[in-house]
């Protein structure tokens, strides 16, 4: 009986467990011009990293740059040549299953600020 009881305790506390914390990694497409934002990482936490930047308009070229985040916050920063590279963006961002919401805490760059303020969607891998 104690087995029992002990099996169904486990499961019912297994069962109301949170689930793992979302990730910011991936690759973001922006519903505001469509620009695609891959945001990759190799630490175990995927809080730090680099991106690179596919923007929409035709012709302009990609550029990477570096990010380091926390559960709420992200911090961007375009390497020399991209179109803020001498400016951080500091945003607070929220998931939500594969949607990524980010409000401006600091930017000094207002090409960046316009387009990362609207939504953007997971895109799902082709593998």
């Amino acid at each position: 009986m104690r087995t029992l009881l002990f099996i169904l305790l486990a499961t019912t506390l297994a069962a109301c467990s949170s689930p793992p914390p979302q990730h910011i990694t991936g690759t973001w497409v922006s519903t505001y011009d469509g620009t695609v934002l891959d945001l990759m990482s190799d630490d175990a936490e995927q809080r730090d990293g680099i991106y690179v930047v596919q923007p929409s308009m035709t012709g302009a070229p990609p550029f990477t740059g570096q990010f380091r985040s926390t559960k709420t916050d992200v911090t961007l920063a375009d390497d020399d040549g991209g179109p803020c590279s001498t400016m951080t963006g500091q945003y607070e961002f929220a998931l939500l299953n594969d949607v990524m919401l980010m409000t401006l805490k600091h930017d000094e760059c207002t090409l960046r600020s316009t387009i990362m303020e609207y939504a953007w969607t997971r895109s799902l891998s082709s593998e």
